[in-house]
């Protein structure tokens, strides 16, 4: 690569415009992120939600917009959480991304677990509970959203699948109303274990403490 000293100013202005191009939002709050910048990203925020997507993909056309969404409000309330969408394909091999979209969850730099999202409150109310609700509490929220998004995105490709009309009143009010019964449910008896085993864990971590101080 040439010097600007040298006169070949071209080759340094496209250098610029393409580590520019790394870190710029995409509509305001999206990072579009690369295999060069991805690490960055990782180690300059604290929790880094990263949508894996197609430009071909159906599916992901119809999420952006709600993501985008998602990150804007975020982006307002100075979330610590990051949206970023990428469709790299050096990222894809490396997280081993088999489907898109595929939203991951990163912490403190590294892989944690999949999320799933069919709408704005999907994406918005998952990475509100990273800024608003601590340990124990915000682990269980966590996981009902992604078992309630999960059971909403099952519903709405059945109902999809039934050809019913957009304003038939299942397509309106089943997927809003029985998945988050289902997983209530569910949680009314995994909540109470996954709050003693936290307990649990907890009494040991402060009993190696101890031990370690004397």
């Amino acid at each position: 690569m040439g010097h600007p000293r040298n006169g070949n100013w071209g080759s340094w202005g496209v250098r610029l415009f393409q580590l520019a191009a790394l870190v710029v939002p995409v509509n305001g709050a999206v990072i579009e992120a690369s295999n060069a910048s991805f690490v960055d990203l990782l180690a300059e925020n604290e929790v880094v939600i990263t949508m894996f997507y197609r430009s071909w993909c159906g599916h992901c056309k119809r999420l952006k917009p709600e993501y985008h969404r998602a990150a804007e409000r975020l982006a307002a309330t100075k979330s610590k959480v990051l949206l970023v969408q990428t469709q790299d394909d050096a990222l894809f091999k490396q997280y081993e991304i088999k489907m898109v979209p595929s939203l991951w969850v990163f912490a403190n730099g590294k892989q944690l677990y999949q999320h799933y999202a069919w709408e704005f409150d999907d994406v918005y109310d998952f990475a509100w509970s990273f800024d608003a609700l601590h340990l124990p509490v915000g682990f269980i929220y966590r996981h009902y959203l992604r078992l309630r998004s999960l059971y909403r995105f099952g519903l709405k490709a059945a109902l999809k699948a039934m050809k019913l009309r957009a304003d038939h009143p299942l397509q309106l009010y089943l997927p809003h109303v029985l998945a988050p019964a289902l997983v209530g449910s569910v949680l009314v008896i995994v909540a109470p274990i996954a709050l003693l085993l936290y307990e649990s864990a907890k009494k040991a971590r402060k009993a190696e403490d101890k031990e370690k101080k004397s």
